[in-house]
């Protein structure tokens, strides 16, 4: 699997972008398989119905139900226990980026963003 991060600084006129990518490589799934079985063990995740209950959800809103969610074991507390994961390494670098990152003035200075309400119409993005 490949993580991919992004900073980014938008305003009115422009935008930047950082992005970084991680590919996990060799033996996959360790991360995931570890976290599952201490959750397995704790009684945090259970069986029912052939499917495993709460082990996929989404970050923002636990009542989001999607095909594709990040499962439990992608959170952050466990970066300690996995510092060379994909997603360990893309949180760290990005981390460095956003405290070393310097904007020239003329950037600082540049008209902002300013977000719009929807117009209640599906974005661009979102086709389905």
């Amino acid at each position: 699997m490949t993580f991919i991060g992004s900073l980014t600084l938008p305003f009115r006129d422009l935008s930047y972008v950082v992005k970084v990518q991680c590919a996990e490589e060799g033996v996959t799934g360790i991360r995931d398989a570890v976290v599952l079985d201490k959750m397995l063990e704790a009684g945090e995740i259970e069986f029912s119905g052939g499917k495993m209950q709460g082990w996929m959800q989404d970050p923002y809103d636990p009542a989001v139900n999607a095909p594709l969610m990040r499962n439990l074991s992608e959170d952050i507390r466990y970066d300690v226990d996995f510092p060379d994961h994909p997603l360990s390494r893309l949180r760290s670098i990005l981390g460095r980026v956003q405290v070393s990152l310097h904007l020239a003035p003329e950037i600082k200075n540049a008209p902002p963003f300013v977000f719009t309400e929807s117009t209640g119409k599906k974005p661009w993005w979102n086709v389905w």
